[in-house]
């Protein structure tokens, strides 16, 4: 098993940005207008603000969980990757359609491949070999019904 120390890191960092972020588009609609450029004065753009807070609250728990016990949740380190990486083309995708200046989501984008490049290195991407089944000798011959 590799380092869980610095996997442990890796992962309270995630829990704590995912919290403030979680925190920010939560309860504080008018910083994320300033810091976003962007409206929210319709309720439907609030609504999107608070279901992103939402996936971050979610996304922070998970990182707290696998932080916890990081043995027993590599598959939850392999979501957040997935969820950092997701985050990341949607900010590419909106950089190539002109929608939101360049210098809003650079902080972000850095965050988002910190963070990927920090977790990638905790996915195992080879399968563990198989674990043959143990049979005692005595067992195959006294126990069988038929001799």
């Amino acid at each position: 098993m590799q380092n869980s120390r610095s996997l442990r890191a890796v992962l309270f960092i995630a829990c704590a940005i995912n919290l403030s972020f979680a925190s920010l588009f939560f309860f504080s609609p008018s910083l994320v207008e300033r810091l976003y450029g962007i409206s929210l004065a319709d309720p439907l753009h609030y609504y999107f603000s608070l279901q992103h807070g939402a996936l971050f609250f979610v996304l922070a728990a998970l990182a707290l969980l696998a932080f916890l016990r990081p043995e027993g949740f590599r598959l939850l380190s392999l979501a957040l990757l997935l969820h950092f990486f997701a985050l990341f083309v949607a900010d590419v995708v909106l950089l190539s359609r002109g929608m939101m200046p360049f210098t809003t989501l650079l902080p972000e984008m850095v965050y988002f491949v910190l963070m990927s490049g920090a977790l990638i290195r905790f996915v195992s991407f080879s399968p563990s070999p198989p674990v043959p089944p143990q049979v005692s000798a005595e067992s195959s011959t006294s126990g069988s019904p038929l001799s």
